[in-house]
Order: structure tokens, then sequence, then C-alpha cells
């Protein structure tokens, strides 16, 4: 994904089911920390939380944008650093129904060129 913004917080995430069967009243949450803004103050343990629209029902191989139209932060430097976690959790159909929570940790990345984009990391964590 390359960045053509300054506002690497303008970037959409989407989601897919990759499991088997549908899950259900799935809730994402958006979270900043760690940032660092160009010719501004250091602004560390942000922690800016956003809860997005549930989605009903997800079905298997199926693809959402999540956050359409939201940003945590709107910047008009180019941050030097920042981290998002992005959390999701739902109810599952089988077996026997329960309410799973994961959280997936993305790091910004500045490119030579000064793009940006969200880079993965291996951080994902059951809630």
């Amino acid at each position: 994904m390359k960045m053509v913004s300054i506002d690497p917080f303008s970037s959409l995430f989407r989601i897919k089911n990759d499991g088997y069967v549908a899950i259900k009243n799935v809730v994402i949450a958006y979270g900043v920390s760690n940032l660092d803004i160009k010719y501004s103050r250091r602004l560390t343990n942000v922690n800016v939380i956003l809860r997005g629209e549930t989605i009903k029902e997800l079905k298997p191989n199926q693809i959402e944008t999540a956050f359409r139209g939201v940003r945590a932060i709107s910047v008009d430097q180019p941050p030097t650093s920042a981290n998002i976690d992005i959390t999701i959790s739902y109810d599952t159909y089988w077996p026997p129904p329960w309410r799973e929570t994961k959280k997936y940790v993305f790091t910004l990345v500045t490119a030579p060129d000064g793009s940006q984009h969200w880079q993965h990391t291996d951080a994902i964590r059951d809630q």
C-alpha cells in the first residue's frame, strides 16, 4: 500500500473472514499510540480508541472496509512514527457460540521516497 497523502490516518483497512463458517456481531475498534509528528511535540502513549460500526454477519471469504470515513487523528504534517492497534471481536456460530477477540498491530513505515504505509507486525494477540 503506497500513501500519497501526508495523512496516513486516512488509510482504509479491509478485513476478511478467512474461516470456513460465518461470524456475527463483528465489532472493530481502532487505537493509535506512540504518535510522533514532525515539527510538533511528541505525543507518546496517545490512546485514541474508536469503535467502528458493527457488521451483523461476515460470511467466509467476505471482505469489508473498516473505518470508512472515520479518522482517529487528522494531521497536517507527516508523522515520523505511530502505531495502530485494530481489535476485532465477534461471535462464532460453531463450535457452540462464544465471543472471540483478536488484536492486530501495525507500525508506520516511511520509505526513502517519503511515502508512508502501515506495516503489519507479527503481534496478533487473542484477548
